[in-house]
């Protein structure tokens, strides 16, 4: 063997690793919602098309509520979430819906999560808040829990809010006018309504303060599907508001799926049936 046999060997080994693709692969999380199907003959389950989505393909499955009719009330209802969706697992995050929490004790027992909690995941603190408690507001225990859970974030290079009720419409008109047709429910005084709350207050202060620290915040909630399946919007301080629920048209609805690389959060909403080629 000569040298430039050897020669041959290396510039052959060199090319192999200088043409591996080094792009960062990408975590990828599922948010789906207002699944649930509310009559006699199919109360305790989710559409045939929605159980075959492959929700373990993907890094996290973000529930944003109202997954069944009465997701709680009886254990054959959670126990068939945890078939779907394995809710008990530490990478399945729920912010409970007005369709979900019948019976939080049974709630918590299935999911081993409390009704509000945070997380966190490849650089992203996940605050997951209970919309339906306090009627729409964020008080008492929950609100002393989100300030604090504000107050001590140090790693984090994105912040993502969970709530079931768009309760950010009440308080900004710009927002307001741009989504309130799009909820499922709208502002006011009737049971299933955005109500009166204290976002704008007591929570969206301290949120601006984040992202003018330079971490990236994102708004997500599920209580749409009705009205529109999609919802997005910017606000002048740069908070990213989504949200996203199932529909009755799934050859054309879309579920939200978002893609974090280097901590770097980007979104698209895709249709269903073009989920699978993703992988």
């Amino acid at each position: 063997m000569n040298l430039l046999f050897f020669f041959n060997i290396g510039l052959f080994i060199v090319c192999i690793f200088s043409c591996v693709d080094d792009k960062p692969k990408a975590k990828k999380y599922l948010y789906t919602s207002h699944t649930r199907i509310c009559n006699a003959e199919n109360g305790w389950s989710i559409k045939k098309e929605l159980e075959k989505v492959n929700y373990s393909s993907f890094d996290l499955t973000l529930l944003g509520g109202d997954m069944l009719c009465q997701s709680s009330l009886e254990n054959r209802g959670m126990k068939y979430l945890d078939s779907i969706f394995n809710i008990n697992s530490e990478k399945t995050l729920w912010s409970i819906g007005n369709h979900d929490d019948d019976n939080l004790a049974v709630f918590k027992k299935y999911t081993k999560r409390n009704n509000y909690y945070s997380c966190f995941f490849d650089g992203i603190t996940f605050i997951i808040l209970d919309s339906e408690v306090d009627d729409c507001k964020i008080i008492n225990d929950q609100l002393a829990f989100i300030q604090n859970t504000l107050d001590t974030i140090k790693d984090s290079k994105n912040i993502i809010i969970m709530t079931h009720k768009l309760i950010w419409l009440y308080g900004n008109e710009e927002i307001k006018l741009y989504g309130e047709e799009k909820s499922n429910v709208k502002i006011g005084d009737n049971k299933w309504n955005i109500k009166v709350n204290n976002f704008y207050n007591d929570i969206y202060p301290l949120l601006i303060k984040k992202e003018l620290d330079g971490i990236n915040v994102i708004c997500i909630a599920g209580d749409l599907g009705t009205n529109s399946n999609v919802f997005e919007f910017k606000s002048r301080e740069g908070i990213d508001f989504l949200a996203n629920g199932i529909g009755d048209d799934l050859l054309n609805d879309k579920m939200l799926v978002l893609s974090n690389v280097n901590s770097i959060i980007s979104w698209e909403f895709i249709k269903i049936d073009n989920l699978k080629d993703l992988f």
